[in-house]
């Protein structure tokens, strides 16, 4: 039987679900869009009882109280209803990426095993063909899993009310080496931060968002599942992988439901142009914001994006930026609506000194502004030595805020290493500008080679620019060398498909020599799908540049 929270209980995402199940129980939540054309609804009303079904089986099933439930599953919505109805349940849900074909098998299987040994999860709910590859590759969990098509309604079981203090759920981390860490937010934190964000960017009840983005990121989970939650609004939702395959698919969403709202990482405006042709097809007049986020911006890919979709009514202004993190749930800064997002070039031999100063008549470097510190937050740079750093050095960015997170769950060691005395180390690097943020990479991310500061995305934005790389398909690493004194640099990418591998790296060697000064020592041209990825898909460097040292 569903037993509803108490009133004064209510700010929480439990109490938030069931009041727009109240008010608006015929209202759209999420409505799921199919690439054959199909089109289905999920209300509010639908939503808490679905969720609460899923409650009532993790109620019966799961094991020791507080311990975290792992959901595994396609996009749709049982995902999405078994995560609330763990929070239902008492129990902190904790969406993690599904085995797929664009994963290195291995990999996947032992990281989360890792993973799922330290944790020791409650539950895991998964979709029927993840359910039996868990119980093949996880044997030591199998009494724990239990597929969606096993849900079934226990009529003992009573719906539990958190405490806005209580941890909400899990965000886990996209390692691939390195073990995943479980970022640990309270309802207080969650709710309370959404509400700050969607009032800065006037995100409302009557707002429908639109994402491709899986809900096992920060960026799909938060700014496309919880604050349509909170804040009773909608979300127009497409699979990620065929999104992949058909980007246009982002843009019917927009058009045929009238989406204000999208974010997306950096590559993928630049996926939008290479996979969307006829822009002019399109009608994106209803968007007021489309954000980038979770990478790097890079202001040249923002600027083609404008220009090649301002035929289907693209508002230049709508371009906006954010930067932002699971461990304060989600933005820390974000660019002002009604203009678009500003840029600043700087002297690129001064910024690979560390420092930032005007353009010369030398090499520049464009780097994009990630927008004003959000109401309530602070943000200070340090130097190496956790000193303040000075207006024009570049340094570690650390925030402080009332919605950081509890800390890395089971990991009282890293989240002594990354919050100290109140403020959270990010390992981001970047600096303030009148009064804006620029972020220029992260700490791993920093290349230290011939006696200069190089960072590694930028030499890969420079590589995709060469004619025969896959777009999105390049790595850059120092590797240490003792013969010559000094790390050098490797670099890595995929060749399309009728390319010669051998032009494609002189061509590689020329782009990065006029572009950035600098012709790596190692220069390695790579069939399609050599690289390896994170488990949420991503080309991961550490894992790469293990690879590279292995095989030499």
């Amino acid at each position: 039987m569903l037993t509803k929270p108490d009133a004064p209980r209510t700010e929480t995402i439990v109490g938030l679900a069931h009041r727009w199940a109240t008010e608006t129980p015929n209202k759209p939540f999420v409505v799921f869009r199919k690439a054959n054309g199909e089109r289905s609804v999920l209300t509010y009303g639908e939503f808490v009882r679905s969720a609460a079904v899923f409650a009532e089986t993790i109620q019966a099933r799961a094991a020791a109280p507080g311990q975290p439930i792992i959901i595994s599953h396609e996009p749709g919505p049982d995902p999405m209803c078994a995560f609330l109805g763990a929070m239902m349940a008492g129990y902190p849900p904790a969406m993690m990426p599904y085995p797929n074909a664009k994963q290195q098998n291995s990999v996947y299987w032992t990281s989360h095993s890792k993973l799922y040994d330290l944790i020791q999860p409650a539950l895991f709910v998964l979709s029927d063909s993840i359910a039996e590859a868990y119980r093949e590759n996880l044997p030591q969990h199998s009494d724990y899993i239990i597929a969606t098509s096993e849900i079934s309604k226990f009529d003992q079981a009573i719906i539990a009310r958190p405490s806005a203090k209580d941890v909400a759920f899990l965000q886990h981390s996209s390692g691939t080496t390195a073990l995943k860490k479980g970022v640990m937010l309270t309802h207080d934190a969650v709710v309370n931060h959404v509400r700050l964000y969607a009032n800065t960017i006037g995100f409302t009840q009557e707002s429908i968002a639109a994402s491709w983005l899986p809900l096992y990121h920060d960026m799909g989970l938060i700014a496309c599942f919880m604050m349509p939650l909170v804040m009773g609004a909608t979300v127009a939702m497409v699979d990620p992988f065929e999104w992949t395959a058909r980007p246009r698919l982002l843009l019917e969403a927009i058009q045929d439901e009238g989406a204000q709202y999208a974010w997306m990482p950096n590559f993928a405006f630049a996926h939008m142009c290479n996979g969307v042709r006829n822009p002019e097809d399109f009608d994106l007049s209803s968007l007021r914001a489309i954000i980038s986020c979770s990478e790097p911006s890079r202001p040249a890919v923002q600027a083609r994006f404008q220009a090649h979709f301002a035929p289907s009514g693209f508002a230049a202004e709508a371009a906006q930026v954010c930067y932002a993190m699971a461990e304060n749930v989600f933005g820390v800064t974000q660019t002002s609506s009604g203009r678009a997002a500003a840029s600043l070039v700087v002297d690129r031999a001064a910024f690979e000194a560390g420092r930032v100063a005007p353009a010369s008549d030398g090499p520049t470097l464009e780097i994009a502004s990630c927008g004003r510190v959000l109401r309530g937050m602070e943000v200070r740079i340090l130097r190496g030595d956790r000193q303040l750093a000075a207006p024009d050095e570049i340094g570690e960015i650390t925030i402080r805020s009332s919605t950081l997170f509890e800390g890395y769950n089971q990991r009282p060691d890293l989240t002594a290493k990354a919050l100290v005395g109140g403020w959270y180390h990010s390992g981001d690097l970047g600096f303030m500008y009148e009064g804006e943020l620029y972020v220029t990479g992260r700490t791993d991310d920093l290349i230290i080679a011939y006696g200069r500061n190089f960072m590694a995305h930028e030499l890969e934005d420079i590589i995709g620019l060469a004619k025969g790389v896959r777009p999105g398909r390049a790595i850059a690493f120092g590797v240490d060398s003792d013969q010559a004194g000094t790390s050098e640099i490797a670099v890595q990418f995929e060749v399309m498909e009728g390319s010669n591998p051998q032009d494609v790296a002189r061509t590689v060697r020329q782009h990065l020599e006029a572009s950035a000064g600098v012709s790596p020592r190692h220069i390695v041209a790579l069939s399609l799908g050599q690289l390896l990825k994170t488990t949420s898909g991503k080309i991961s460097r550490s894992a790469n540049k293990a690879a590279f040292l292995q095989r030499k």
